[in-house]
Parts: structure tokens; C-alpha cells; sequence
């Protein structure tokens, strides 16, 4: 139960770095392997860790973009601790999705995501540790709590599956780009013609 409890701590206080924080050079594969793996959470094993086959595969399938002169810039860094950390709960596939979105940055993608991630860690973590300390340390009581936490992952990565690979993003963006022009087209509209002079 200590063991459970002493999880739960760290995961409250897991954080990424911040986009800022990123190292301002570009670095080489082994070096980007190094900086990820030392933002990664306890509990990812070694099977989950990323590896320098994994990245060169997500370049080739244009998960992420390719180096330059064999350097990754920061968009590559922010792209790959979100992959590291998403790729245990979705296909590659549905987090391409995520980070192709051309009506985003990757840069204002990864600050979203790194609020994102702090909510929730911190509420799973507390909400989880409320539930340890109201079970009894009897074997049947933490194995329903397993089958809870597992099911409650499974659904919900379902659901964002779901999500990921239906029309409605590709809907959403569209009606996005469509009000984008709309604006334009008002800014055009409204903006006051220049008065001509005649030139003598």
C-alpha cells in the first residue's frame, strides 16, 4: 500500500518542461534520447521508452518532421514527449492526428498539452489516493481496484480514438477556415477606400 501511495505522490508532482525551457540548439538523435528520457515518468518501463528506430520510423511516416543535418529542432522535442507520453493509451496513427493539425503550432499544441497534463495527473493522483486510503489492504479490494483503473483507461482511450478518427475534426476545421475567410472578407469590406487625386 506504502508502495501505491508513494506512486500516486510522484505523479502529482510529474511535470514536463515548459516550451521555453526547450535547449535553444538543435540536437543530435542520442542527445534527444538523453532530454526525453529525463522528463519521463518513473513509471514508464523500458518496453514504453522511446528509441532512436521508433523516431526515425515517426519521421518516415511524417509523425514528426525530419532533422536538418541530422538535428532536432524543438518543435521535434515538444512532438516527441507528447508521443512518449500518449503511445501507451493510442495507435501512432491517432497522435499524428494530434500533431498534424495545420491550424495549430506545435508550439501553442505542447503548452496545451502540458496544462492539460498537469490537471490531470494532479486529480487522477489525489482522486486514486483517496481511493487506496478508503480500501482495505485485503487482496480482493486492490484487485477491483485494478479492474477500475483499467477499465476507466480503456473507455476512455476508446472515446479518444473515436474522436481522432472521426469526420468532426475535419469538420471543425473546415467551418474554422471558413469563418477565417469570413473575417477577412468583412476586414476588406469594411476598411475605408483611399480617396484619388488627380494629378496634375
Amino acid at each position: 500500500m506504502e508502495k501505491l501511495l508513494r506512486l500516486f505522490d510522484q505523479l502529482s508532482k510529474y511535470r514536463v518542461p515548459e516550451y521555453e525551457n526547450f535547449p535553444e540548439i538543435d540536437l543530435y538523435m542520442d542527445q534527444v534520447l538523453t532530454y526525453i528520457d529525463k522528463y519521463m515518468p518513473s513509471y514508464l518501463d523500458q518496453n514504453n521508452k522511446l528509441t532512436a528506430s521508433m523516431i526515425n520510423n515517426y519521421v518516415k511516416d511524417k509523425v514528426i518532421e525530419a532533422p536538418i543535418s541530422k538535428k532536432y529542432d524543438k518543435q521535434s522535442l515538444a512532438s516527441l514527449i507528447i508521443i512518449a507520453n500518449l503511445k501507451r493509451v493510442l495507435p501512432i496513427n491517432d497522435i499524428k492526428v494530434i500533431l498534424t493539425d495545420q491550424n495549430e503550432t506545435i508550439e501553442s499544441l505542447y503548452n496545451a498539452y502540458e496544462k492539460t497534463l498537469n490537471d490531470v495527473t494532479f486529480q487522477m493522483a489525489t482522486d486514486a489516493k483517496s481511493i487506496i486510503e478508503s480500501t482495505d489492504e485485503q487482496r480482493q479490494d486492490l484487485k477491483m481496484l485494478a479492474l477500475r483503473l483499467a477499465l476507466d483507461a480503456s473507455i476512455k482511450s476508446y472515446i479518444a480514438h473515436v474522436i481522432l478518427q472521426s469526420d468532426l475534426l475535419a469538420l471543425s476545421s473546415v467551418e474554422d477556415s471558413h469563418k477565417d475567410k469570413k473575417q477577412k472578407k468583412k476586414k476588406t469590406k469594411n476598411r475605408p477606400k483611399r480617396s484619388m487625386t488627380c494629378l496634375n
